[in-house]
């Protein structure tokens, strides 16, 4: 068979990869005859000449630049430049990512505008270099589908559309929520402590006003009691996919807000009698507080209808419109499951002491809120990429090895692979992913990916036919670049491999 392609992996040695392509072997032991490379540098470009001379034994190397993106580039003449530099280099592929400082943390704020984001598409077409990456941050999902920018992640979709958390229009409405959910806990706590003074002012000189405060107290405690769960709602992702869930989160903020008007209505009564400032500032607290949140949840009650079934379908359709093709890395959040496999124990000691596999704490769970949230994130997350499947969205596997704690490079390629099948795609559709799918990817169909004349020999020996059963898929030897290399010559050079 042909050999396989992983579309998203990271080679870069502060990540754990081997210097001079170190865990070349590994990929080639699990079947992998290529990878792209999603960052690269002048020294990946020079593995690749290597390769290419037979210097360095390895899958065959694509390999994107750096990333572009805000602050790097700004306007779309710098855009222009940087395509023009990364193009004029020699590199095969663009990439737009979230720019990084040295330690990895995230230097982009808005991300790219959308004139720049716009010449960085043009730019790629112009120049025919293939282009993916992450959605741009505040444009969001619909600017990336009226482009037509490839994504790197199937999880793009959750991040850039289904729960834009990184958007200022999310964090804005987060806000604006929880500061009107403050104002009225802080409200209910007030008023409670001062009910004696409210029991002493009925017994003597404002019975009403008192009276009238006590039913806005009770009316108070009751919306409290439902913002506060809906509250919990926003920050879980519980309800992605789930349309009972979807419909009762919505009733239960339509009442919310239903309650919140009756709430307002009392409180403006009360401010008629109140004839001291004392009692006008809480009652004004109180209805700025239900104000704000309600208008909280008008931003998020529409969000939450996005991840329904016929939405999600909606949204495929509109992908293969675009005429993208997806990165699928589902094995991320599978990285548990592979903590335990004695290949873990082949890679670099930097990768190693990073991730905790010399001292078991890769292998332990994760936090609560991560363990809640994952089997969740999971589940919908295939959903969403057997409804592209279905659309005939394009589809590449990648894995994301190295730019994730846990994906080790070769082995994930069968973990994704197990992955798209629990999907719902078949052996057949999910080999493509890693074979044709790729090298139409790189417009490189006429190249490898398949079995013909004039193709690159990058194949696979088996013992059995991998569409029977994908777990076949255990090379008795790898050809290369034309090179036939056997598995135990292979595993010859992983155990050689610099630890």
């Amino acid at each position: 068979m042909p050999g396989l392609v992983d579309c998203h992996v990271h080679l870069e040695t502060a990540l754990g990869a081997r210097p001079n392509f170190g865990d070349g072997p590994l990929f080639l032991t699990a079947g992998v005859t290529t990878v792209i490379n999603l960052r690269g540098s002048p020294e990946q470009l020079r593995w690749r000449s290597e390769l290419e001379k037979g210097e360095l034994i390895g899958p065959n190397l694509y390999t994107a630049g750096e990333f572009i993106n805000e602050p790097s580039e700004k306007t779309p003449e710098e855009v222009e430049r940087e395509v023009e530099s990364q193009v004029r280099e020699g590199y095969d592929l663009l990439k737009l990512h979230e720019i990084e400082d040295t330690s990895f943390n995230y230097l982009t704020t808005s991300g790219l505008s959308r004139p720049a984001y716009h010449q960085l598409i043009e730019s790629a077409r112009v120049h025919n270099i293939p282009l993916v990456g992450h959605i741009p941050t505040e444009l969001g999902l619909p600017a990336a589908l009226a482009e037509g920018q490839n994504l790197a992640h199937i999880v793009m979709y959750v991040e850039g559309y289904f729960v834009p958390i990184n958007t200022k229009a999310f964090r804005r409405s987060m806000m604006v929520g929880i500061v009107g959910l403050l104002l009225v806990i802080g409200w209910c706590i007030g008023s409670l402590a001062l009910w004696p003074v409210h029991r002493l002012r009925q017994k003597a000189s404002q019975p009403q006003t008192a009276s009238l405060l006590q039913q806005a107290l009770f009316s108070v405690l009751l919306y409290s009691v439902t913002i506060l769960l809906l509250s919990a709602v926003y920050a879980s992702l519980e309800w992605l996919g789930d349309n009972r869930w979807i419909v009762a989160i919505t009733a239960g903020g339509v009442l919310a807000m239903t309650i919140g008007g009756w709430v307002v209505i009392r409180m403006i009564s009360a401010w008629k009698l109140a004839s001291a400032w004392r009692m006008r500032i809480p009652i004004f607290v109180l209805c700025c507080g239900v104000a704000l949140h309600s208008g909280s949840l008008l931003f998020f009650i529409p969000l939450s209808w996005r991840s329904t079934t016929f939405a999600m379908k909606k949204i495929a359709a509109q992908s293969k419109a675009a005429h993208i093709m997806v990165m699928t890395t589902l094995v991320v959040d599978h990285a548990l499951d592979m903590a335990t496999d004695p290949d873990m124990k082949l890679l670099s000691k930097t990768a190693r002491k990073d991730w905790g596999v010399d001292d078991g704490s890769i292998a332990r769970g994760p936090r609560l809120l991560q363990g809640m949230l994952g089997p969740h994130m999971q589940w919908f997350q295939e959903q969403l990429l057997h409804e592209l499947h279905a659309q005939g969205v394009p589809l590449l596997l990648g894995t994301d090895t190295f730019g994730f704690a846990g994906v080790p490079p070769g082995t994930s390629v069968h973990k994704e692979l197990e992955l798209l099948q629990e999907s719902g795609l078949s052996p057949y559709d999910a080999l493509r992913t890693a074979t044709v799918n790729p090298a139409v990817f790189l417009g490189k169909p006429k190249q490898f990916g398949s079995i013909a004349a004039g193709t690159r020999a990058d194949l696979l020996l088996l013992k059995a036919n991998p569409l029977a059963d994908p777990r076949a898929i255990q090379p008795m030897g790898v050809m290369v670049r034309g090179r036939w290399l056997p598995r135990n010559e292979l595993e010859r050079m992983v155990h050689a491999a610099p630890k």
